[in-house]
């Protein structure tokens, strides 16, 4: 009976010390995981931090600093640089390594992907700073180099793929895979093999899958003024031909400034344009609407006001300059030759003006084209309009 006493006193003294232990683990423990999201913050403020000194750097393909950067290369250089955390060097490297989260989990420091280019790929990558924005470098549109945008912008939430995580979740999100949801997850949008890109592998970290790009549209879409542009041209003017000749001629000048607004899906626009046509001795001055089918072809169409008497190129007799219809054309424009925010493009217009007989009557076809078909050469400046409240 003494040693069963003596075992039970044991027993009690072991379980006693075992809760005086546990006590005293639970506080260490808490204040260990408060230390390492402390951490986790520090690391996340000071990644953001150091990526904003190089907005303003321009673009420069398989750039990594600290002078110009292409998107990965900024990625790359700013996580090793200000957290000593080393990412690979593409984009489909980068994607890789990363765990794919719901937006709604977003945190400064985290990264957002895009399909920038034709196909189911990951193209682009920038770094996530809070309330819908992120830093990246970019290479062509409006604005190029290094610079902050918005998720909420038209072109970025029409090429968004998703948000991943390389750091440790401060927010203690659970990065597994939810049970049901393999599937979904497997569904990781492919990358490219370029300089930017390279093939994605399966063996990539995963969670839910991010929600879906669509939905976000309908549900995101602003109108802001940072979408909306300023254009201005300058051309010569010149024809194929007169109403009896088939030679080159010069036909005059076009100046033209207007407006227009990258919308979810169309780019609609309006310019004026004042025409010194000296083919036809007469001032032109059409209000056009515009729409922009991609960054390289416009089409225009309006009424034209003539100041002057009109007369067939090379003769003296006189035409009837028609209000509306007035005038109908075509634009077609070069890659920007230069980088940042204001845009210089080559152009070439062909456009066609109505004219008619005094009496009102319809031109011959020979005659109409003679005096309405033109075509314009010159160059193009776009610029944001935001320009103006800086």
């Amino acid at each position: 009976m003494e040693v069963m006493f003596k075992l039970k006193n044991k027993m009690k003294l072991y379980a006693v010390s075992a809760v005086g232990l546990l006590l005293l683990l639970i506080p260490c423990k808490c204040f260990a995981d408060s230390a390492a999201i402390a951490k986790e913050k520090a690391n996340r403020e000071k990644l953001v931090a150091y990526t904003k000194k190089f907005v303003g750097c321009p673009y420069v393909r398989g750039a990594i600093g600290p002078n110009a950067f292409d998107c990965s290369g900024l990625i790359f250089t700013c996580s090793r640089e200000s957290i000593g955390h080393q990412l690979p060097r593409t984009v489909a490297a980068i994607y890789k390594v990363c765990t794919i989260v719901p937006d709604e989990k977003l945190e400064p420091g985290d990264l957002v992907f895009f399909k920038t280019t034709d196909g189911v790929v990951i193209s682009h990558v920038g770094l996530y700073i809070g309330n819908k924005q992120f830093i990246s470098a970019v290479s062509d549109g409006p604005n190029t180099g290094v610079i902050v945008s918005s998720l909420r912008e038209n072109y970025w939430k029409n090429h968004y793929a998703c948000g991943g995580k390389f750091l440790k979740d401060t927010k203690t999100y659970e990065t597994s895979v939810p049970k049901g949801t393999e599937s979904a997850a497997k569904e990781k949008p492919q990358t490219t093999g370029t300089a930017a890109t390279a093939p994605k592998t399966s063996d990539a970290p995963k969670t839910a899958k991010a929600k879906p790009v669509e939905k976000a549209e309908k549900k995101d879409y602003k109108y802001t003024i940072d979408n909306l542009n300023c254009t201005t041209s300058l051309g010569g003017d010149w024809a194929l031909f007169t109403h009896d000749t088939f030679i080159p001629n010069f036909r005059g000048l076009t100046a033209s400034a207007g407006l227009f607004y990258y919308g979810k899906y169309i780019t609609p626009g309006f310019q004026c344009l004042v025409k010194w046509n000296h083919g036809l001795g007469c001032f032109e001055i059409p209000l056009v609407g515009t729409i922009e089918f991609c960054q390289y072809v416009l089409a225009y169409a309006g009424p034209v006001f003539t100041i002057g008497k009109t007369h067939l190129p090379k003769s003296e007799e006189e035409i009837n300059p028609s209000i509306f219809p007035g005038v109908a054309g075509i634009r077609f424009m070069t890659p920007s030759l230069l980088k940042g925010d204001v845009k210089l493009r080559f152009m070439q217009d062909l456009c066609y003006t109505f004219f008619n007989n005094m009496d009102g009557s319809a031109l011959g076809p020979v005659k109409a084209l003679a005096a309405g078909l033109n075509f314009s050469t010159g160059v193009t400046v776009t610029f944001p309009y935001k320009v103006f409240l800086r």
